[in-house]
């Protein structure tokens, strides 16, 4: 079975790595959620720092293919810092869905979820 992860994949010109072509709200997930794990206790050490190194230079990456973009910076600068932070919820610029909380028997189920601004 195969499976893709983004558009298609992009190799750095600057260190040859390669990564997906994804949505800045996709990618801000992906170093918020890297970022928040390099600081969970039971991570072995050797790990933060050779996935530390590997996020450093992934940003680097992006940075230069978006051509150093504020958009790009301020996506991956807020997903390190909320990560850092331990900032739960959304990304910035999602749209929040209110759910039914549980469906039990008898229970009303929405035909859809209502968007709402955050």
């Amino acid at each position: 079975m195969e499976h893709t992860i983004g558009e298609r994949a992009i190799r750095s010109k600057i260190f040859g790595i390669r990564f997906p072509h994804q949505s800045q709200m996709r990618m801000y997930s992906y170093f918020y959620n890297q970022v928040a794990s390099l600081l969970l206790p039971h991570i072995p050490l050797k790990w933060k720092v050779e996935f530390g190194i590997h996020i450093s230079l992934l940003a680097i990456s992006i940075v230069a293919h978006y051509k150093y973009s504020p958009t790009s910076i301020r996506h991956i600068g807020r997903a390190v810092r909320d990560g850092l932070r331990g900032h739960v919820g959304p990304p910035p610029g999602a749209v929040r869905l209110i759910t039914p909380p549980s469906v039990y028997p008898g229970s009303v189920i929405y035909p859809s979820p209502i968007a709402l601004n955050p």
